[in-house]
């Protein structure tokens, strides 16, 4: 009986030592100790969901941070292995990883904002330190109403993707954003396209080709604004 007394008061002790470090740590941070709990439940959990995404993606680097929220639609199960995300990049609330058969690579210190949309029917290459910011968009497959065949002139395309296959025109091709290319905001990028080395294109532009190296671009579709510095240290 003593014995389950002693262990008793030593438990009441552990608990009320964690108890004042809790409050200590809660008066420090400015914190009560309810949002301490709370704070540990969501660090806690958002280890679990990158853990998870670990284990469903074909790879994510050290250090990278994953919204709670980023969303993996694929036509099989095995698709979400297409995904491969570099150390240290960071993927914001509501990015959504739609995936067919192409790969999708993110390189290292890349971030993809808020809302990011990237459709993989074909494959998508995001270099290191790119920025694409809320919005972008980036297709690799879309319909067209022109063939190379001239179809258009003996019977009219259809634009959906439910119409017969004999009745559609799909334009694919893969997307590659090179190491530090920044896309501002609503940034819409169709197949076939590489946007360069350090190239910047504004936000709300439809990027229909190729962007060269520290080339600055904008519009609908975009034109030459102007050419950035490039710098010494080009590393």
């Amino acid at each position: 009986m003593a014995k389950v007394t002693e262990l008793t008061e030593r438990h009441r002790r552990i608990r009320h030592f964690l108890g004042s470090l809790a409050f200590q740590l809660g008066r420090i941070l400015g914190l009560s100790l309810p949002s301490l709990v709370e704070f540990a439940v969501r660090e806690l959990l958002t280890k679990l969901r990158l853990g998870w995404w670990a284990v469903k993606m074909g790879h994510v680097g050290k250090g990278v941070r994953m919204s709670p929220s980023v969303s993996v639609h694929s036509t099989s199960r095995y698709s979400s292995k297409n995904i491969y995300i570099g150390d240290h990049s960071d993927i914001d609330i509501g990015v959504q990883f739609i995936v067919f058969q192409g790969m999708v690579r993110i390189g290292r210190f890349s971030h993809l904002g808020p809302h990011v949309l990237i459709m993989a029917v074909e494959d998508v290459t995001v270099g290191d330190y790119v920025a694409l910011a809320a919005g972008t968009t980036i297709y690799t497959a879309t319909n067209d109403y022109r063939s190379p065949d001239r179809k258009e002139l003996k019977m009219l395309i259809s634009m959906s993707s439910s119409a017969p296959e004999e009745m559609q025109v799909v334009r694919k091709g893969r997307v590659v954003i090179e190491d530090f290319a920044f896309t501002g905001i609503n940034t819409i990028v169709f197949p076939g396209v590489t946007i360069g080395r350090g190239a910047i294109v504004a936000a709300g532009s439809v990027v229909t080709k190729d962007v060269p190296p520290f080339t600055i671009v904008g519009g609908i579709p975009t034109k030459h604004i102007r050419q950035r510095p490039v710098p010494e240290c080009n590393f």
